[in-house]
């Protein structure tokens, strides 16, 4: 029950957060792939500080504060089998194999969209990646099981929910939610093993969420359109045509 719920709190983030993503309608002058790969992702890096990337990253650091009381707590959490396979689902190879394979199928049987989108999400995978990795190094925070001190952020929070964003992006929610879903249940899982504290995993989750509504403009049925209010926030949803 502590997993189900936890997976829930943080794809409610994850979907919160998204509110803020700009829609994005029309297809750009070229699709990214790729060979176009280094020069997208120097793009990606130019958008990060919009505001959409800085809510997201601000909503995440603000639900790690407010959950690292319970970090010693979930830290005692005992490990479950279960769980054990979030660590290979969110492994970077796994994804950015699955990437790649999504990418290739989508050019071997002449579907642009399916290359598009596996090339939005390996940009993310690698961006959410490398921003990990320096923050990692940067703060240094021991890992609950003191195997290490390269704590914080989490890797397959951040990854997962990139990967996860970007489906949301270009397939709507129908996707999105499964997705959320799965990222959700990955980076739970990374607490039940003693890998992370949950103020690294909420984290991890809206840099994740940042990076992967960062990237390029792409052909879509969807549009995304956030509505707020004094009582809180929506992510408005529709179909519209592409020419």
């Amino acid at each position: 029950m502590k997993l189900l719920a936890l997976s829930f709190s943080i794809a409610v983030l994850a979907l919160r957060d998204a509110a803020h993503g700009q829609a994005a309608v029309g297809a750009p002058p070229v699709q990214p792939t790729l060979r176009t790969f280094f020069t997208d992702l120097a793009g990606d890096v130019r958008r990060l500080p919009s505001n959409a990337a800085g809510l997201s990253v601000a909503a995440g650091g603000i639900l790690s504060a407010a959950l690292s009381p319970l970090d010693d707590n979930l830290s005692n959490w005992d490990p479950n089998t279960v769980s054990q396979a979030g660590q290979w689902i969110g492994n970077p190879f796994v994804l950015a194999g699955a990437t790649l394979a999504a990418y290739g199928v989508g050019a071997w049987s002449g579907k642009p969209r399916v290359r598009h989108l596996a090339a939005d999400a390996l940009r993310a995978q690698t961006l959410a990646l490398g921003l990990t990795f320096g923050l990692k190094y940067t703060v240094q925070r021991e890992r609950p099981d003191e195997s290490s001190h390269d704590s914080f952020p989490s890797g397959h929070a951040s990854q997962t929910f990139a990967t996860a964003t970007v489906l949301a992006r270009h397939l709507g929610i129908k996707a999105g939610i499964p997705a959320y879903a799965t990222a959700a249940f990955v980076s739970t899982s990374r607490i039940n093993q003693h890998r992370h504290w949950v103020s690294d995993v909420a984290f991890g989750a809206g840099l994740g969420v940042a990076v992967g509504w960062n990237g390029n403009a792409h052909s879509s049925k969807w549009a995304l359109a956030p509505a707020a209010s004094r009582t809180g926030i929506a992510l408005n949803i529709s179909r519209v045509s592409v020419p």
